[in-house]
């Protein structure tokens, strides 16, 4: 998806190189959250022995113990891993 904006300003420097930057830094925080929930996720995969896919079907269906905490609050939504696929895909650009 391809979108335009447009910035006016009365401002005598150029805003074009502040924005770039502003905008590739934003883009490597995003790219450095992504890489920790990776590795949060992978850690939960490891301590739990299960994907986080397979713990969101059986957290879901009732097949975990609802009173073991550790469980409960490491529950991530069933779709992460396609969210963290597009938010990739955006920052690599495409």
């Amino acid at each position: 998806m391809s979108q335009n904006i447009t910035i006016t300003t009365d401002a005598k420097v150029s805003l074009k190189p502040l924005l770039e930057s502003a905008i590739q830094t934003e883009v490597k925080v995003l790219a450095l959250g992504l890489q920790r929930t990776r590795e949060r996720l992978l850690e939960f995969e490891r301590r739990f022995g299960m994907t986080s896919v397979d713990f969101e079907h059986r957290f879901s269906a009732r097949e975990l113990d609802e009173s073991d905490e550790s469980n409960v609050t490491s529950a991530t939504p069933p779709d992460l891993s396609a969210v963290l696929k597009e938010i990739e895909s955006l920052i690599a650009g495409g």
